[in-house]
């Protein structure tokens, strides 16, 4: 999982400088977005997650990096936490925690939003869709060992950015993740709003 978060981090950190001036000499758009995002889960079977886990909204924060490939299509790796707490035992009982590192593409409505004070000249919409392994870390009661599996997932996204700075944009977004795992498959809904810093 560390892993993960360092080969993101440099890999923004690698391409920051070359994309720094996109908009004065028109190379490829670069930008790394966090969103401190809302989220439930819900389990496609009556099984070990409905009887563990409560489904109710926890916070899910996601880091996500896009690298534009060109004018609306943009290749993005995304970067997933979630942790619902159990119900067993007073509540204390389980927990599941879900790590989901996913690759894929995006498609944007503009990559020309810059901040001139139209609404919508500076403002776009997007779509997109990522898979990738999910890590699930699923405790049933504090008396059994925490059962560790991983899981291929996908997830697919959309949302609205608002440039109010050349570099820097605000917005909302939902994603829809969902998760082949052995013990139980499951959905992760999640929604909020999140901040870009544009290279």
């Amino acid at each position: 999982m560390k892993n993960t978060v360092f080969f993101l981090l440099f890999l923004s950190l690698l391409t920051a400088p070359l994309a720094n001036t996109h908009a004065k000499s028109g190379k490829k758009e670069v930008s790394l977005r966090l969103s401190p995002k809302l989220g439930a889960l819900f389990k496609l079977k009556d099984g070990v997650l409905g009887r563990a886990v409560r489904r109710f909204v926890y916070i899910l924060p996601e880091g996500n990096l896009n690298i534009q490939i060109t004018e609306h299509w943009f290749a993005s790796a995304s970067f997933i936490y979630a942790k619902f707490r159990g119900k067993l035992a007073g509540g204390s009982g389980g927990h599941i925690n879900v790590y989901g590192p996913t690759a894929g593409i995006k498609l944007v409505s503009s990559s020309n939003a810059t901040s001139s004070g139209d609404f919508l000249d500076d403002s776009r919409w997007w779509f997109g869709l990522e898979s990738g392994p999910y890590f699930t870390d699923l405790r049933v009661s504090p008396v059994v060992p925490p059962q560790r599996s991983t899981g291929f997932g996908f997830n697919f996204g959309a949302g609205f950015d608002y440039f109010f700075h050349e570099n820097w944009a605000a917005g909302l977004e939902t994603k829809l993740h969902y998760v082949n795992l052995a013990v139980d498959d499951y959905y992760l809904l999640s929604f909020g709003p999140h901040l870009i810093a544009r290279f």
